[in-house]
């Protein structure tokens, strides 16, 4: 009986090739990530008041907690490395970064000029601060903010998150693009819906929010790298809030390099910014362009860069890959 229990037991954690089974990865990810950082916010939170130095030490201490945990999901687990999960920081790393920056430049200029023609945003003044400290302090803590949240949620949604998918998705015996495709709807879905309890959220900026995280997969899964989501993510983030002005998911910035009054509206997105727009759309037309341009000039003849495929290594698997792609 106990011999078989244990087999039952150990069943239910490793698949047949012995390794932990994908949900238990998943959810051992999020474990550590939050049971290291829940405990340290708590702490921060009774001896620190509200204010740069906590926000600066807050954000520190999630990012160390989500790279704890992706190392050991990526060393421990998956016995892979860094690079094959997205962090390989070479001379394409910084092109990447570059047009990644670009690319919410030309959305929120687009959005800005538009609102701003038909009337629906006024500029009613300039480097705005909601708090007591100075504009110049506010903004770096932005800048540091946005920075750790386009590092961690890419790491978690567009490199974890998909990676477990696709390769819970291959085990089952679908193909190379059928996994991609599941990964990428699964890590998307898990964006949008982390948003959902956000303020002024609603079923219309869920939606904008999963196409986004869609968008964001493109990038990783055309380069391999996480380069171009990351800086993607931080600059929409940066210019939306602490530029423009407007509610970042929800969120006022700390500081705005300029003060808007919004009419609350479709097309503004109203309390919670941008992404809750009907604009939204539009733009993310205009990123799928960039990043379809940036495919062509960068080389990159498939949508699915060999990086993923580490393990599937043999002439044969990669023969398959190829013609996948």
């Amino acid at each position: 009986m106990i011999a078989i229990d244990t087999h039952i037991m150990k069943a239910f954690f490793h698949n047949q090739s012995n390794s932990l089974r994908i949900v238990w990865r998943m959810l051992l990810f999020i474990l550590i990530a939050f049971g290291i950082n829940i405990p340290v916010q708590i702490v921060l939170g009774n001896v620190l008041e509200q204010g740069l130095l906590r926000g600066l030490l807050s954000s520190s201490a999630f990012l160390f907690s989500v790279f704890i945990a992706y190392r050991v999901e990526v060393k421990k687990f998956a016995h892979s490395t860094f690079a094959a999960y997205g962090f390989k920081i070479d001379r394409s790393w910084w092109t990447q970064f570059a047009v990644g920056c670009a690319i919410p430049a030309l959305q929120l200029g687009v959005f800005f000029a538009f609102t701003h023609a038909m009337g629906y945003i006024d500029i009613i003044g300039f480097f705005n601060t909601t708090n007591d400290y100075s504009f110049a302090g506010g903004f770096l803590s932005e800048v540091w903010s946005h920075l750790v949240t386009g590092v961690t949620e890419e790491v978690i949604h567009r490199s974890v998150l998909f990676l477990l998918a696709f390769e819970g998705a291959r085990r089952l015996g679908k193909s190379i693009k059928a996994a991609a495709i599941l990964g990428c709807v699964f890590s998307s879905l898990v964006f949008g819906l982390g948003h959902s309890g956000n303020e002024a959220a609603s079923i219309f900026s869920t939606f904008n929010l999963w196409m986004d995280a869609f968008i964001l997969c493109l990038p990783f899964l055309i380069t391999g790298k996480l380069a171009m989501s990351i800086t993607m993510h931080f600059s929409w983030n940066l210019i939306q809030g602490a530029i423009l002005g407007f509610p970042v998911s929800g969120y006022p910035a700390k500081v705005s390099m300029m003060q808007l009054e919004i009419k609350h509206n479709l097309w503004t997105g109203g309390a919670f910014g941008p992404e809750a727009s009907a604009l939204f759309i539009v733009l993310n037309l205009l990123a799928l362009g960039v990043i379809l341009w940036y495919k062509k000039v960068g080389g990159y003849e498939y949508w699915i860069n060999m990086r993923f495929f580490e393990k599937e290594n043999n002439r044969s698997s990669r023969t398959t890959i190829m013609q996948a792609a």
